[in-house]
Order: C-alpha cells, then sequence, then structure tokens
C-alpha cells in the first residue's frame, strides 16, 4: 500500500497532462500511487493516461463517461489505497519536493502552500506564514487566519488521511450549488479532523487559465457564493469553533463576494442592460450587506457601496460613463 494516493481528473487537458504527470514522478519523494481518471475525453488524453499506465507499476488509468470534475474525483477516491489522498487538476503541476515536503509532517490535514502561474505576469504565491501545528483546540482562533489567507478554498497542496474520508463516507459534490466543492469539501472534511498543519514552503503551481470554470458567468454567481458562506458558517459553528475572528472573516467573505458579483455582470458581454440591472438589484436588496464593514479605499469597494445605496441601474450608468471615458483616453493617448 502506498503512502499517498494521487487522484488527477482528466478532461481535454492533451496539451498540458505530461507535465502534470511528469511533475508527479519526478517527486524526490516515491512512495506514490498515481490514479488517473479520464472523464470521457474527446481527445488523445485517454491514450496518454494508457501510455503513462503501462509504463509504471503504481499508475492506474480509469476510463468512464463524462461526468464531471467531482465525478472524476469520487471515483479516484473509490480506488485509492493510499494512507494519506491527494487531489491534483491535471492542468497544475508540482514542485519536485512537494510529497516529501508535505509527508514529513502526521496530522489530519496538512496543507501546502500554492503558487498561482499565469500567463502573462509573475508567478504568485500565497499569503507567508510560518510552518505549523494547529490542533482541534485552536481552531476557533487559527482558522480565520487560514480563510483568510484561502487556504481553506483549494482543495490543492493537501493530504487527506483516506481513513477519515472512508470513515464518514465523504465525496464530492455537484458544483451547480456553491461553484466551490472544493471549499465544501475541505470544510466537511475539517468536521473530523483533531489536527492541521500548514507548510509555508511552495508545493504546487495551479494554473491561472483566462479559459477556465472559474471565469465562467453564473446569473446566480452572489446567491451561490451566499450558500457557500452561510455553509462555512454553519458548520464552524456545528464544530464549535465559530468565534469572532470568524465572524469578521465571513463578514469579509460576503463583501469580497458581492464586488466579484458585481464585477462580473457589469463586465459580461451577453447581458443586456435590463439583465444586468435585475442581477445587480438583487445584491443590492441583501439586507446582510449593510451590516458588514468593508474597506472603502478601493474602487470596487466604493461601486458596492454606490450600488447599495443607489441601486443597480445608477451604478451601471456610472460605469458605461466611465467605460466611455477610458477608451476615448486611451485613443488620445492619455493613460
Amino acid at each position: 500500500m502506498a503512502k499517498i494516493s494521487i487522484v488527477i481528473p482528466v478532461y481535454k487537458v492533451e496539451k498540458v497532462l505530461k507535465r502534470c504527470v511528469d511533475s508527479v514522478l519526478s517527486q524526490t519523494y516515491t512512495d506514490y500511487e498515481v490514479i488517473l481518471v479520464d472523464d470521457g475525453s474527446p481527445d488523445t488524453c485517454g491514450d496518454i493516461c494508457n501510455d503513462y499506465a503501462d509504463a509504471h507499476e503504481n499508475i492506474l488509468a480509469i476510463h468512464q463517461k463524462n461526468g464531471g470534475l467531482s465525478a472524476a474525483r469520487n471515483t479516484g477516491l473509490q480506488k485509492a489505497r493510499g494512507e494519506y489522498v491527494m487531489f491534483l487538476d491535471s492542468d497544475d503541476y508540482l514542485a519536485s519536493d512537494c510529497l516529501e515536503t508535505l509527508c514529513r509532517h502526521d496530522a489530519d490535514l496538512i496543507i501546502g502552500t500554492i503558487t498561482f502561474a499565469f500567463e502573462n505576469k509573475d508567478d504568485i504565491d500565497q499569503k507567508p506564514r510560518e510552518d505549523g501545528m494547529i490542533l482541534r483546540d485552536d481552531f476557533a482562533k487559527l482558522l480565520p487566519a487560514l480563510l483568510d489567507e484561502r487556504r481553506l478554498n483549494y482543495i490543492h497542496a493537501k493530504l487527506f488521511k483516506r481513513s477519515i474520508i472512508e470513515a464518514h463516507r465523504l465525496a464530492f459534490e455537484d458544483d451547480m450549488l456553491t461553484s466551490a466543492e472544493d471549499t465544501v469539501f475541505n470544510f466537511t472534511y475539517l468536521q473530523y479532523c483533531s489536527s492541521i498543519y500548514v507548510s509555508a514552503k511552495p508545493v504546487h503551481f495551479y494554473v491561472q487559465s483566462s479559459s477556465g470554470l472559474g471565469q465562467r458567468f453564473y446569473p446566480d454567481r452572489y446567491q451561490r457564493y451566499c450558500r457557500l458562506n452561510d455553509f462555512i458558517a454553519d458548520t464552524c459553528k456545528k464544530m464549535d469553533v465559530y468565534s469572532d475572528g470568524m465572524d469578521a472573516g465571513i463578514s469579509a467573505r460576503m463583501c469580497r463576494s458581492a464586488i466579484w458579483s458585481m464585477n462580473g455582470i457589469l463586465e459580461e458581454n451577453s447581458l443586456g442592460g435590463s439583465e444586468k440591472i435585475e442581477l445587480l438589484d438583487a445584491i443590492a436588496v441583501d439586507m446582510r450587506l449593510r451590516g458588514y464593514a468593508f474597506e472603502k479605499d478601493s474602487r470596487d469597494a466604493e461601486n458596492l457601496d454606490y450600488l447599495i445605496k443607489s441601486g443597480g441601474k445608477k451604478l451601471l450608468s456610472r460605469y458605461t460613463r466611465a467605460e466611455f471615458y477610458e477608451k476615448v483616453r486611451y485613443k488620445l493617448g492619455i493613460h
């Protein structure tokens, strides 16, 4: 039985799949198995998976009808036999010492640091922090920082104990409810953890693509964010770790969610003016936003404040005028 099972869902990534798998094969720590789940990919991914499985005894290739990312991960979970499970997206890749860095620690959840790899600008690491163990008694005090650093948003750069996953029959849910199946899985798993180890060392390169799922526009994105934030709050209350710091963190997330949703609506070209106003007003009428304190030193925050006070029609008008003047300034060479 391998120490670590690495589950890699595969779908339409023939150009980058080898980079992903080769980064695993290049690990300095070798006690692992790889489970490649070809989720009905229509390109040559299935053949690439078979080639790797034929060449390496510790690689298994599974082929299934397309069911989506969560379904592919769940299939991999069913086949995993390692003490720990890691999830790796097939367009991402690992630092060569990723497994060695993470598995030198013993905890129910081991969290590494993510490097966000961009196509046209410099890579960015997650917010710096010191290495350290967090025990259950300190969850209420220290989880808010992990939430603020977005270390609990992603499934990446983590080792999960398979015994906990199997004992509580944990699985990934479809993303249509919250568009954040990673965060839902993380917080569901946290309920059964007694210890978390966080490593400051970057170990996972999370490739930011302009065409990824995170870029897809959902008209109900704000409502999905709200459901996710409510889920996080309810889960922490169930764990009896909901502190003042967590309350402030949830409030900040709500405001950021409103801003991200507002910006997405304003910039979405497929929507007409009346549709944008309707969606913006659905955010403006959320009374919870009026009770939250949020930073007002950015243009985005000012726009949210203006939306709450003035409504979607006036915000859209102001945004359209600003966009027009920006285009004029660009044509005149004024930057």
